[in-house]
């Protein structure tokens, strides 16, 4: 029989860590990942092959898992930093001027003078809101270790990874494990040398297709445990309208999703990781770090884009309070 987990179990690990031996920290979360230009068509219904069809709305954004969970974050109140590439063109600079006026330092980040700017194509399905994504990204566009830099990567108590540059990423986390950093990895699906990443990861919080190729289950629960043996102290995998499960201190917590009339997903799991990451710096309790970031993926998901559509501290609060205490409760598994 499943039964309410208390709010005095596991508290998230943020700033209030240690900041180890490397001075003043700056920032609550740095961020390492790939940073796209998004162009985002909204169609009535997602066409079939060789079907034409025309976009009922279009926009272009910033993109990326890590840029946009720090916009999210920063949104909400953090204060954060990305550690990326982008070229030096006009894409790259419109990118980069959205993620500021977002609250996001981008002082760190590398223009590279060839190559272009990822892009993604994004076409969202009108009737679900579900987006089919293609990625443009040329060969071997990515940050080195010497462009990353340790000094740059421990300027924030929390390193947020999304391990797509996977030797940069198994660094990186592992010079926030000895700099007594916490580390937090985003992981939508299986990457070279993702099991070694995971050992110095502090809260591996991954995509229901992660567990699903990693460890051939569709069991959430089951899977957050075995997640816990490759290192991590937590483990939460999202599974969209399914909501997300956490295991923790030898439990697994459901929080289930909160229903929401969805216009598009595509920010939905970058804006759960935001959200994650915030409460992780203001020390809350992590079951309500989990509906906290489950209500504002909830409200991202009512409007179109994902950076363009980031709730505000006020608006999750405000979302959490009219559902009430008693709508979309967490539950502990006590099997």
């Amino acid at each position: 029989m499943n039964r309410l987990l208390p709010f005095e179990a596991t508290r998230g690990k943020g700033s209030g860590s240690a900041p180890g031996a490397e001075g003043a920290v700056p920032f609550d979360c740095i961020g390492i990942g790939v940073y796209a230009i998004d162009h985002i068509s909204l169609v009535a219904r997602y066409p079939r092959a060789n079907e034409k069809t025309e976009a009922l709305a279009y926009l272009v954004q910033g993109g990326g898992p890590v840029p946009t969970a720090l916009a999210a974050a920063a949104r909400l109140g953090s204060r954060c930093a990305f550690v990326g590439k982008v070229a030096a063109d006009q894409e790259g600079d419109f990118v980069l001027s959205q993620l500021a006026r977002l609250g996001v330092d981008t002082s760190m980040v590398v223009r590279a003078r060839r190559g272009f700017t990822p892009r993604a194509m994004i076409w969202v399905d009108q009737r679900s809101g579900r987006r089919t994504v293609v990625l443009n990204k040329p060969d071997g566009f990515g940050l080195t270790l010497q462009e990353a830099s340790r000094a740059r990567l421990l300027q924030g108590h929390i390193l947020h990874l999304d391990g797509r540059d996977t030797q940069v990423a198994l660094v990186a986390a592992r010079w926030a494990k000895e700099a007594e950093r916490t580390v937090v990895c985003d992981l939508g699906s299986v990457r070279p040398n993702c099991q070694q990443l995971l050992r110095y990861v502090d809260y591996a919080v991954v995509s229901a297709t992660f567990v699903r190729q990693f460890f051939g289950t569709r069991n959430m629960a089951a899977a957050a445990r075995r997640l816990l043996d490759s290192g991590p102290q937590v483990a939460v995998v999202t599974a969209g309208k399914r909501g997300c499960w956490c295991a923790a201190d030898g439990r697994v917590f459901h929080q289930p999703a909160f229903r929401v009339r969805a216009a598009d997903t595509i920010g939905a799991g970058d804006v759960f990781h935001g959200a994650f990451l915030f409460g992780l710096h203001k020390g809350w309790e992590l079951p309500y770090i989990l509906r906290w970031a489950s209500a504002a993926a909830a409200l991202v998901c009512t409007r179109i884009g994902a950076q363009a559509a980031l709730p505000s501290f006020t608006e999750v609060k405000r979302f959490l309070t009219a559902v009430g205490t008693g709508q979309e409760r967490g539950v502990e598994h006590s099997g």
